[in-house]
């Protein structure tokens, strides 16, 4: 994908965990210049790559900074003098979000805020904030229960700012859902150690919900971005990258390719892409 943007001279990963997928990049283009942002350290410390310690804060929508507290505008954090691109690999699923099911309020139906207790009992609190219900109306219609995607519509939009002044790619890979596969209990899940448990309150257990792609892609749209792709992993793999090279000396790249093509096939195949782009401010 970044063949075809030889101007793009910064990859940064948000949500970069241990900056694994970082030091791939590294390796196969050394050319780059590699930011990671995350909460966490890299692993090993050592690598290639400025590392910026921190968080998104979805109600301020600005950027935190672990050893100072600060809160910044996203756009002051990263280079916006050349074209960049920006992975969101895993980001927006972990974003918060407010989780609503429906209730009355007299004969009328609307949607109300899913309290959840520390035991992961759950309530049924207050009506969600009116952008809340525009956006579960528009986007999870017919849902008993959902996440609101606004906070992610929100953040990815801010991410596209940073691209204006000198253009460049923005990419999700996440996993997702669209409206007509929408599920009908939404898909909030918890996990601790990578293993499932009940969704609540806790700083043990990573708390996720699955982004609804459609409704981010109409949120960049809206923005002036114009998507370049939206589809499933296993699309991409075979759309984006190279086919295992034949030749008999090279059996053993051949070979891992082949896995890693299967691996991301298969094993991470639903997995959805979406790339968007935005031409420099003139």
């Amino acid at each position: 994908m970044l063949a075809g943007r030889p101007d793009i001279s910064t990859v940064v990963d948000i949500g970069a965990g241990d900056g694994r997928l970082l030091a791939e990049i590294g390796i196969r283009a050394r050319q780059l210049r590699l930011i990671g942002l995350d909460l966490r350290s890299p692993e090993p410390a050592t690598l290639p790559v400025t590392w910026l310690r921190g968080w998104w804060d979805v109600e301020r929508e600005a950027w935190t900074a672990a050893d100072s507290g600060r809160t910044t505008p996203l756009t002051d954090v990263l280079p916006t003098s050349d074209p960049l691109a920006i992975v969101a690999a895993e980001w927006l699923d972990e974003l918060p979000a407010v989780v609503a099911g429906r209730g009355r309020d007299g004969a009328q139906e609307t949607w109300r805020e899913i309290l959840v207790q520390g035991d992961g009992q759950e309530l049924l609190g207050g009506p969600v904030a009116e952008p809340d219900a525009e956006w579960l109306d528009r986007w999870s219609p017919e849902s008993a229960r959902a996440e609101s995607g606004r906070s992610r519509d929100r953040a990815w939009t801010t991410l596209l700012d940073c691209l204006r002044p000198a253009g460049g790619l923005a990419i999700i890979i996440d996993y997702g859902h669209q409206l007509d596969e929408r599920p009908a209990r939404g898909t909030l899940a918890g996990y601790q150690h990578g293993h499932p448990v009940s969704p609540r309150p806790s700083s043990a257990i990573n708390l996720t919900a699955h982004v609804a792609v459609d409704s981010v892609r109409a949120a960049g749209e809206a923005a002036g971005a114009r998507t370049e792709l939206l589809l499933r992993q296993r699309e991409a793999v075979r759309r984006l990258l190279p086919d295992p090279p034949t030749e008999a000396s090279d059996t053993l790249a051949r070979l891992q390719l082949a896995s890693e093509r299967r691996l991301l096939a298969d094993n991470l195949g639903d997995h959805w892409w979406l790339v968007q782009s935005v031409d420099p401010k003139r």
